[in-house]
């Protein structure tokens, strides 16, 4: 096991470089717990903060990769990609 200390200004720059994401796109990181470990893009204060209780976030956290459409964090559809 290896464990690392990584602040969040670090993590949420590294997603920010991460995904090319239009207007109104985001990519963020989420714990076991659904909570964000990243700051959103579109709003503030999300670090353990805003839970990502979406069907795509429960599939990947079960180890399931892929694309999926569904409600956004913003309530718009979007698609959502677990990797």
């Amino acid at each position: 096991m290896l464990a690392l200390r990584v602040g969040t200004d670090k993590i949420t720059n590294l997603m920010k470089d991460a995904a090319q994401r239009g207007d109104t796109g985001d990519a963020f990181v989420i714990g076991e717990d659904l909570l964000m470990r990243s700051q959103a893009r579109l709003t503030k204060s999300t670090v353990l903060k805003q839970k990502v209780d979406t069907n795509t976030a429960r599939e990947a956290l079960s180890g399931r990769e892929g694309t999926e459409t569904g409600d956004g964090l913003q309530g718009c559809r979007d698609s959502d990609i677990a990797d």
